[in-house]
């Protein structure tokens, strides 16, 4: 679905990453994983097309992802940042609607199948008591949620999410991982996110990839990690053990498929 090919990622004359090889498979959750600084955001920017690789390829379906003209890049790739929608007054209903912009024509009018995805997509992220509700009297998890419903109703069979679980109280993450993992499976999504949560992300995606300056990028399942241990030496320290074996051995979460 989408693959790395010997990817540099920076800025005109810094490095920040390079030589990353990976791919996300379809219908797929993945966590983005690594301590700050370790280029995770300016990773995430390269696949957005915010930032150009240095060096390298994004493969997606097939093509460069540099090859992409806009629409097709709308098309093909949604993001949903942490930051709030700037616009105070927009409604739940109106933000949603919005991903539907790639399809629409110049007018921008939505047509009866279009209405038909925005209400869909409400119902799935049980946004349908909140539609008219101003964007700005919400809280930060149900303002998460009408943004993955607007990506959800851009139609990509990839979606990028920057740290979507940054300023949520544990419930509220579980639920976004869940919902996540459910848009993975069910509606064969091929979703990458970047995440600090480590456990949850152990417990609920299908892969990691852990990116550091020492040894790049690194991918393979919770079950890959737990044997070869590469994130329990990357993260623990003087003041931490962290286990990954641990972490996949006692687990109060039931994932649903």
């Amino acid at each position: 679905m989408l693959q790395l090919r010997s990817l540099t990622t920076g800025y005109a004359r810094h490095v920040v990453s390079q030589g990353l090889t990976a791919h996300l498979p379809a219908a797929s959750l993945t966590a983005l994983v690594g301590k700050n600084g370790a280029g995770k955001s300016t990773l995430l920017q390269t696949l957005m097309q915010r930032l150009r690789p240095l060096s390298g390829a994004v493969i997606v379906q097939g093509e460069e992802l540099s090859q992409l003209t806009p629409k097709r890049l709308a098309q093909t790739i949604s993001v949903v940042l942490t930051q709030r929608v700037e616009s105070a007054y927009i409604t739940v209903r109106e933000l949603v609607a919005l991903g539907r912009t790639p399809y629409t024509s110049f007018s921008g009018k939505l047509t009866p199948a279009d209405h038909t995805i925005v209400e869909q997509a409400l119902t799935s992220l049980s946004l349908k008591p909140l539609e008219h509700r101003a964007i700005h009297t919400l809280s930060d998890g149900e303002a998460q949620r009408a943004m993955i419903a607007k990506a959800l109703v851009q139609q990509t069979p990839i979606i990028l999410l920057d740290e979507p679980t940054a300023y949520l109280d544990y419930p509220s993450k579980v639920a976004m991982f869940m919902q996540l993992r459910r848009l993975a499976h069910r509606e064969g999504k091929t979703i990458l996110l970047s995440t600090h949560d480590l456990e949850l992300a152990l417990r609920l995606c299908d892969r990691i990839w852990m990116l550091s300056p020492e040894s790049g990028l690194l991918e393979g399942t919770p079950s890959d990690f737990a044997e070869n241990k590469l994130l329990d030496k990357h993260f623990s320290s003087d003041l931490l053990q962290f286990s990954t074996q641990q972490i996949l051995n006692y687990s109060p979460l039931t994932p649903q498929t």
